[in-house]
């Protein structure tokens, strides 16, 4: 059975199929997922346990176009070691027990809505988000500080960071290979919701209505 994310992702597949400029914004999705260029980025954004479907190539478009606006943005906390397995949560959390800067990694014993576990971000760690070069928001901003970001370790669909990103704003990914825990970060209220409707907003890597 379809996760909740999973099946919003569906929906918006069937969203872009019914436009020409919803069809030319996933076949450019296609290009840039298969581009050896941006397997390092693409892996932080969504790594399909399954593969990438078109549901899961959905969400990458929606991603992307957040990417694109601006609004997007990726920091990284150095972790000196590449995440276990899933089942090797001690291994993994042994790895997470020093983490700089006083973040602070905890790994949950089982399935959870919120992913592997979760990331407390310290109150000094401020984020700057910038718009096309220009600053929206500024460190000591309250829409800006998060205490914490859900953590996905190794596999993740797009479809669950479009998920984090909609509900909190911030997800924290550990990929498979990986000896950072990269921070994901979007705008407080940045239009995903509006995204999953056609004709509802424009995205500026094709102009397309959404």
């Amino acid at each position: 059975m379809a996760t909740v994310h999973e099946s919003a992702a569906d929906d918006h597949y069937d969203s872009l199929m019914k436009t020409v400029a919803g069809r030319v914004r996933l076949r450019m999705a296609e290009d840039w997922r298969r581009d050896p260029a941006h397997a390092y980025g693409l892996n932080i954004l969504g790594d399909p346990w399954g593969g990438w479907n078109t549901g899961q190539l959905a969400a990458l478009d929606a991603l992307l176009c957040a990417q694109t606006d601006g609004v997007l943005k990726m920091q990284f906390i150095e972790v000196g070691a590449k995440p276990g397995r899933d089942a090797d949560r001690e291994g993994n959390r042994a790895k997470l027990a020093n983490l700089p800067h006083g973040f602070k990694a905890t790994i949950y014993d089982g399935l959870s809505h919120d992913g592997d576990g979760w990331l407390d971000i310290p109150v000094a760690a401020d984020v700057v988000i910038r718009d096309q070069g220009s600053v929206i928001a500024t460190a000591g901003d309250p829409r800006l500080r998060w205490d914490g970001a859900p953590l996905e370790i190794g596999y993740t669909c797009a479809s669950r960071t479009w998920l984090h990103l909609v509900e909190h704003g911030i997800v924290a990914r550990w990929p498979y290979g990986y000896d950072r825990i990269y921070v994901v970060t979007t705008v407080p209220r940045y239009a995903f919701q509006s995204r999953e409707r056609p004709g509802s907003e424009a995205c500026r890597s094709c102009g397309s209505a959404v």
